[in-house]
């Protein structure tokens, strides 16, 4: 059952948001939960009373209940029933958490849903006996099992940081059974359970060097320099036993690693990384494994966004061809991946990476663009050459508009976004997509919440692989991502976007940005995410101080007041061929079935007058008026007595 409600729900998702309508009333609008919330919070309360109070040793008799019922609890938030009652994450609620004055919100404010069910299921886990014999929940669990454990209770947090005394337990039991088995790792299988262990770990910002010891590669140039930074008197790290220390697929290493360790902020643990990254993704490659490539490219995008030497990791990723294998898993794309790594060939993105610091000078003193073609030649075919970011630096600066996509527009329809692909062919607006983006969009078209969004982000997909074939849409490719950005760690969609932003902000501040992003997505509202302390050395210059880091200028509002979140024109719509009732914007004070025909409303607007507020109507239009769009109005002709009685 828990693994069937299960699936209505999303990990980045509000948990018990049903809701069902807005109520403009008591000044900020409030939503009103569905009925479906209501029975969803039934069903914990008796989840409680059947675990806690009937039964409490159930969960201790089946790992796999607990973990399903902790993996179920931290899909609905039951920690934060904020957001069950936030219907845009840009204004989140706090209706569980405070009581109204007049008492408008005595249903939800203060009710602990669950929480007793949280607590009792902690308390099992901590229990300790007397006697020194460990605890049976653990003892009973496999070590993927004391993962999944791992990650449910970080995932269940807020903060996402599981509780210490859970973490520590946990590894505990996990140390002791590496003891029994003289801390020797004997299959490949259990070194991937342990790379995901690392990874959960370094998701839930506990740092345990001891695990990262023993997963880098001895035989890996830095090895040596990498575990010299490691903290002294760490855990002593696992072993590989020499069957598996002899065989290659032992020194190749995983997504789940690769992610990990790009979270690590020392510079010679990142080197080995990349070197062992470079390796796994080569050996990927030759075994012909599409699902492993791409899990491998997303995690080394990951990590080499994070290097310190950007000049490197892009030099790094040209030798593999991450820009390449990066656009092959997406669907439409896999001709443009192709083009893309033809047309880099003859281009050097490091020289290119120059222009990007005093951009307008050296594009002024620059010889004219004479070795970038027109046509090129594909497979016998003329086509317009793939405009990418650091080699259409003089295109994009000539640009009267530049349109930056984020993947958040897709959710309403594809609307929008034709709007804008219809003034391309102007030759004074582009549109601007980054890599990043393009994955999002592919995961929203195979991963979307409703049918509705999966088909608009795929027909998204079609449109924007034809428009950057036809050389009208600019792409920001992985190795211009690499060197762009200047965060120094890794950057996502929404990141990326306002790099891009501030840099066209501040190197080319004639074309006017806009940026295609919803409302209701947190990254239409960067400076609201940024919780740090009051600084007094943030200023709105730091977005013309080219000194400064890119993303610097999210601190103050000027790159948002540079940056126009547009609303392009609304959907195509077929005028109705029907008799159609509609209802004028604004308050009536009356109701009354009339024509559309101004002598019938000024017959009646005295009657609406007398019957109005303080004397006077506030909308001329005020009644519910019957119109006929197909039909003209047929002239109204009133009676005789009725002329004569205007007329006085």
């Amino acid at each position: 059952m828990l693994y069937e409600l299960s699936s209505l729900f999303s990990p980045d998702g509000n948990g018990l948001a049903f809701l069902a309508n807005v109520v403009y009333k008591y000044g900020r609008p409030y939503t009103v939960a569905d009925e479906v919330m209501k029975s969803f919070m039934v069903l914990v309360d008796a989840l409680e009373d059947l675990l806690v109070e009937v039964q409490p040793a159930r969960l201790l008799a089946s790992a796999d209940l607990y973990i399903q019922l902790l993996h179920f609890l931290a899909l609905i938030k039951i920690l934060e029933p904020n957001k069950w009652y936030t219907n845009n994450n840009n204004s989140p609620s706090n209706r569980s958490d405070y009581s109204h004055p007049i008492g408008i919100n005595l249903t939800s404010a203060h009710k602990q849903t669950g929480a007793h069910l949280v607590d009792h299921m902690m308390e099992l886990l901590l229990r300790r006996d007397p006697a020194g014999a460990p605890n049976p929940l653990l003892a009973s669990c496999s070590v993927a099992q004391l993962i999944d454990l791992l990650g449910g209770f970080a995932a269940l947090m807020p903060d996402g940081r599981p509780n210490g005394a859970i973490t520590r337990a946990i590894l505990e039991v996990l140390e002791a059974n590496w003891s029994r088995q003289n801390s020797v790792v004997q299959s490949v299988e259990e070194m991937e359970r342990i790379e995901r262990l690392y990874f959960t770990l370094s998701a839930s910002d506990v740092r345990h060097d001891g695990l990262l010891a023993s997963l880098l590669d001895e035989a890996c140039d830095g090895a040596a320099a990498a575990k010299e930074e490691l903290a002294p008197g760490s855990h002593p790290p696992l072993r590989l036993s020499d069957a598996l220390r002899a065989a290659a697929a032992a020194r190749r290493r995983g997504p789940f690693f690769f992610s990990a360790v790009a979270r690590d902020a020392r510079a010679a643990v990142k080197r080995c990384a990349v070197a062992m990254w470079e390796s796994s993704f080569a050996a990927a490659k030759a075994a012909g494994s599409r699902a492993l490539v791409q899990a491998l490219a997303e995690s080394g995008m990951e990590l080499l966004l994070a290097c310190p030497d950007r000049e490197q990791a892009a030099r790094t990723a040209l030798r593999v061809g991450l820009h390449g294998e990066a656009l092959q898993g997406i669907p439409f794309c896999e001709v443009l991946a192709e083009r893309v790594v033809e047309e880099a060939q003859g281009r050097d993105p490091i020289q290119l990476s120059r222009l990007l610091k005093d951009t307008q000078p050296q594009l002024a003193h620059a010889r004219p663009r004479t070795e970038e073609s027109y046509v090129r030649l594909f497979k016998g075919q003329r086509v317009h050459p793939i405009r990418t970011f650091l080699a259409s630096l003089e295109y994009v600066n000539d640009m009267d508009h530049l349109f930056l996509l984020h993947s958040s527009i897709l959710d309403r329809g594809v609307h929008e976004l034709i709007s804008v692909l219809r003034r391309l062919r102007t030759g004074k607006d582009t549109l601007l997509l980054t890599t990043a983006g393009l994955k999002a969009i592919q995961a929203k078209a195979a991963y979307g919440a409703s049918a509705k969004q999966r088909k608009a982000c795929e027909r998204a997909l079609e449109m924007l692989s034809f428009e950057m074939e036809q050389g009208r849409v600019v792409l920001l490719t992985c190795v211009d991502e690499i060197l762009l950005h200047d965060a120094g760690v890794y950057c996502d969609e929404d990141l990326l976007m306002w790099s891009v932003a501030a840099y066209l902000a501040r190197e080319m501040p004639l074309v006017k940005v806009h940026a295609l992003v919803s409302p209701s997505s947190p990254a239409a509202r960067p400076h609201h995410l940024l919780k740090g302390p009051h600084s007094t050395m943030r200023r709105s210059s730091d977005l013309y101080n080219k000194d400064m880091p890119l993303l610097s200028a999210l601190r103050s509002r000027e790159l948002r007041a540079a940056t126009h979140l547009v609303s392009m024109r609304g959907r195509v719509r077929d005028r109705p061929n029907v008799c159609t009732m509609s209802t004028p914007r604004g308050r009536t004070s009356s109701t009354g079935a009339t024509r559309r025909c101004l002598t019938s409303i000024t017959l009646q607007r005295a009657i609406w007058r007398r019957a109005s507020v303080a004397g006077h109507s506030r909308r001329t239009r005020v009644a519910w008026v019957f119109t006929t769009p197909e039909h003209p109005q047929v002239p109204y002709t009133p009676h005789p007595l009725v002329v004569k009685y205007l007329k006085k």
